[in-house]
C-alpha cells in the first residue's frame, strides 16, 4: 500500500498513535460538572454511546483535571453536544490552565441549567461506574434527562482544527 508506515518501536508507535488520533474526526462536546457550587466546562471529543436501554454513555477525562475530580465527587455530569455556533465555547472549555466556570462566561445557555449555548443537545447523567485507565478516568453515565434543540450542524474537531459537518437530508 502506497504511503504505508509500519512502526514497531515504543516511541514510534506512540508518535504514530498521536498522529492517528489527531487526524481522526470527532464530534465536539462539553462536559459540565459542578465544582464548589458552580458549573465548570471541559471540552472533550472522547465520549460515546454505550446503550439505548437504559440510555448510557461513557466519557473519558484526564485523571489530573478539575473536571475529573468534580465528576468523581458529585457522581453527576452534563454533556452538551455542540453545534458550529458553539466553537467559542469549545475554545473556552479547552483552554489549558484557565478557570472554566460557565457563570463567568457568555457560554451558558439561558434556558437550560448546565447547558452550553450553541449545543444541539444536552444530556444529564448519573455516574454508574468509573474506571482508571492509564492517565484517564472513564465515567459510565446513565442519562437521566435530555434536551434537544433546533437542528444545528455539529461541530467537529480534526487535525487541531474545528470545522462544521454539513447537514444531510433525512430519508
Amino acid at each position: 500500500m502506497a504511503g504505508e508506515r509500519v512502526l514497531d518501536s515504543p516511541t514510534e508507535v506512540t508518535e504514530l498513535y498521536l498522529e492517528s488520533m489527531r487526524r481522526s474526526a470527532a464530534g465536539v462536546s462539553i462536559v459540565v460538572a459542578e465544582m464548589d457550587g458552580r458549573q465548570w466546562a471541559t471540552t472533550i471529543t472522547a465520549w460515546c454511546s454505550v446503550s439505548v436501554s437504559p440510555p448510557t454513555l461513557i466519557i473519558s477525562l484526564s485523571s489530573y483535571t478539575a473536571a475529573a475530580a468534580a465528576v468523581s465527587e458529585t457522581q453527576r455530569f452534563g454533556l452538551s453536544l455542540l453545534g458550529t455556533d458553539a466553537q467559542p465555547a469549545a475554545e473556552f472549555g479547552s483552554a489549558a490552565g484557565q478557570a472554566k466556570f460557565l457563570d463567568q462566561s457568555a457560554h451558558l445557555h439561558p434556558g437550560v441549567d448546565g447547558c452550553v449555548k450553541g449545543a444541539f443537545a444536552h444530556l444529564d447523567c448519573q455516574v454508574q461506574q468509573q474506571l482508571d485507565v492509564a492517565d484517564h478516568r472513564i465515567f459510565v453515565g446513565r442519562v437521566t434527562s435530555a434536551v434537544m434543540f433546533d437542528e444545528a450542524d455539529p461541530l467537529v474537531y480534526s487535525n487541531r482544527q474545528y470545522c462544521g459537518l454539513a447537514r444531510w437530508e433525512s430519508k
